[in-house]
């Protein structure tokens, strides 16, 4: 009987330890399923708040590129428009060519002389070399003297001085005689191409119908071929101002822009030969 309690004991006991070893390893088995992924979980949020930190401040440079970048093209656009914009707004006040003597091309009102009634290329031109030479005036008598130089060169050298265009002014006058280089010759001009060369710093010589200048100095009806130096133009009154030598009374001689532009034409080098084509052009001259 004894020996019987004692077994059971010992089976007790062993199914005692037993349980506790199965509920030990129970526990271990709970807190690796649920407590270890908690941890995991936490380390791997704390990686994922490194991450998106990280992100963040990756984004937020990405952000600020992107910013400064617009602003760039802002700034651009912004330029781009302040020029469209001043290029369409009107002009004020006037652009004149400093310093550019005046003298007629009958600096003593001999207009019977035919050099001197036919001179306007010779004045025009003298005008426009004495200003690149620097000369701020040119007497009366300087002026006369050279007008008629210029014709004895062209008679000697081409058979004639009348009316002379604008391709011969640069040839026998400018090239030929005054030795000057630089003249440029430009067909099919209007008024934006004078005022352009005007606003660079240049002067320019052009070839017009007289007539059609309706100048009140002139003796009616005026020349039907002649030639003049614009010097500058006035904005505000939409007129040119010339040095035109057809006249004592030239000097600063404003014309009215449609009327000027209206007028220009070039005719061809002879005395009065027949102009079978109109066609604009001027002579620019720099410094």
């Amino acid at each position: 009987m004894k020996k019987k309690i004692f077994i059971v004991l010992i089976i007790v006991l062993l199914s005692f330890f037993v349980f506790l070893v199965i509920e030990k390893k129970r526990s271990l088995l709970v807190n690796k399923k649920f407590v270890q992924p908690v941890v995991e979980e936490k380390v791997f949020g704390l990686g994922k708040i490194i991450k998106t930190e990280e992100a963040r401040s990756a984004e937020t440079e990405n952000v600020i590129k992107k910013e400064e970048k617009n602003e760039v093209k802002d700034l651009k656009v912004a330029e781009v428009v302040r020029v469209l914009a001043e290029s369409k707004k009107p002009k004020t006040g006037k652009v004149l060519i400093a310093n550019v003597p005046f003298l007629a091309q009958a600096p003593y009102g001999a207009w019977s002389d035919p050099r001197q009634q036919n001179g306007c290329e010779e004045a025009s031109s003298l005008i426009a070399i004495s200003w690149v030479q620097g000369q701020k005036e040119v007497s009366k008598a300087e002026a006369l003297k050279s007008i008629l130089a210029i014709s004895k060169f062209e008679v000697d050298k081409y058979g004639g001085y009348n009316d002379t265009s604008a391709s011969s002014t640069i040839e026998r006058i400018l090239a030929g005689y005054f030795k000057y280089k630089k003249a440029k010759l430009k067909y099919d001009v209007g008024a934006d191409d004078i005022i352009a060369e005007l606003e660079k710093g240049n002067l320019v010589i052009a070839p017009f119908d007289g007539q059609k200048l309706k100048n009140k100095y002139f003796t009616a009806p005026g020349p039907d071929r002649h030639m003049l130096v614009i010097i500058g133009y006035d904005y505000d009154k939409k007129e040119f101002i010339t040095n035109d030598p057809g006249t004592r009374q030239g000097k600063d001689y404003r014309y009215g822009r449609a009327v000027l532009v209206g007028a220009i034409r070039d005719y061809p080098t002879g005395e009065h030969l027949p102009i079978l084509r109109k066609r604009t052009a001027m002579i620019v001259i720099s410094k």
